[in-house]
């Protein structure tokens, strides 16, 4: 109850309007239960008293179908192309095809449902892993800065090859080896932050300039169009996967979060209370988690807002030109790939389209809204 009051809180003070409560309320039950909308299995099977959950048809006889009695890839050989006004071979009227079939004769609405599954894992952990981050690199950045941190010699000279192979096995491995990898990029980031001294040089001790290094990489990656850049990741990786995907995107989405991030940093840290906190002996991690990212995080919360309609508009781009999108998923892209040799089955291409126009409005006009109750007009 507690957490419903929070999430209660929040809405009315961020001033969201009740379409925008609606939508966000719908996109999530949709996306999270769309094995349960648009499913050829039975929802619940009761038979010989017994329950299940997701049991095909070839094994329990009575339960409670789908709404949607097809899933995305279920084929239906007797009405192959057909439009959402055609006329259609069907035992019932729960069998119809409501928004039509494509070439395959497979169910445009099912599609949409599990797009919208697809839309929300991409956005979700897109955002997640900017934030992520944006935030390691707002900190060295922002808080650290450029005399901030000293390392020594023999340090300096184990960690950069040690970054080196982390990073190539990570973008060049697969599975359980990749998380390894990646855990120890992590770990090694960390560790390197950890064994220099905070704002206390010491003999044969450098300061790492963090600030120039990460504001020189900023305008790097701006001036890299962003397709050229996906595509060059993409074509790094093995493999088709949701994992590259969102790392790619990820990759493109940090920056922002840190330029957000670190110029709220830079206002905070110099408050006298920060400043009291460091004079009484706080250490600056528990300075930084408990003070100033608190009171920072509000305008990332605009850039978190971008980011998730932007993976959207970047995985439907990507499942439109089949780069980096497993074969068998079916996305909202990959559905509007289908009209390209269907010109004249419009259905296959519109409701798509509307989808994925309306989601990146929507989530535009959230950034904007929090952007405003930010600012407070």
């Amino acid at each position: 109850m507690k957490s419903l009051g929070n999430i209660s809180g929040f809405i009315k003070r961020m001033g969201l309007s009740r379409w925008q409560i609606t939508f966000i309320t719908a996109f999530l039950f949709i996306g999270i239960f769309h094995n349960f909308l648009a499913n050829e299995d039975l929802i619940v099977c009761y038979e010989k008293s017994k329950i299940g959950i997701l049991v095909p048809l070839s094994v329990c006889n009575s339960g409670l179908p789908a709404p949607i009695p097809y899933s995305a890839n279920y084929i239906d050989k007797f009405n192959r192309n057909v439009g959402p006004f055609d006329k259609q071979e069907i035992a019932s009227i729960h069998h119809r095809h409501w928004l039509g079939t494509g070439p395959l004769g497979r169910d445009i609405l099912a599609g949409l449902i599990h797009g919208s599954w697809v839309a929300l894992y991409i956005g979700f952990y897109t955002v997640l892993f900017s934030l992520l981050i944006g935030i390691f690199f707002a900190f060295i950045s922002g808080y650290i800065g450029d005399h901030g941190l000293y390392i020594s010699k023999g340090n300096i000279l184990l960690s950069i090859p040690l970054l080196f192979i982390t990073v190539f096995y990570t973008l060049y491995t697969e599975g359980l080896i990749r998380w390894s990898f990646l855990l120890l990029l992590c770990v090694s980031l960390f560790l390197i932050v950890k064994s220099g001294r905070l704002f206390i040089p010491r003999k044969e001790s450098y300061a790492i300039p963090f600030d120039l290094i990460v504001q020189r990489l900023l305008e790097i990656m701006q001036t890299i169009p962003d397709i050229f850049f996906l595509l060059i990741m993409l074509g790094v990786f093995s493999s088709d996967n949701w994992f590259n995907i969102i790392f790619a995107i990820s990759f493109l989405r940090w920056p922002s979060v840190t330029r957000y991030l670190r110029a709220e940093i830079l206002k905070v840290k110099e408050e006298n209370f920060i400043l009291s906190a460091r004079s009484i002996g706080q250490s600056e991690w528990k300075i930084f988690t408990n003070y100033v990212l608190p009171l920072s995080l509000s305008p990332v919360l605009v850039s978190c807002a971008f980011a998730f309609a932007y993976a959207i508009l970047v995985e439907s781009a990507l499942s439109f030109l089949g780069i980096g999108v497993p074969a068998d998923q079916v996305t909202w892209g990959s559905l509007i790939n289908l009209a390209k040799h269907n010109f004249s089955s419009w259905w296959i291409a519109f409701f798509p389209g509307i989808l994925i126009y309306v989601t990146v409005l929507f989530f535009n006009s959230l950034g904007d809204k929090i952007d405003d109750s930010i600012r407070g007009l």
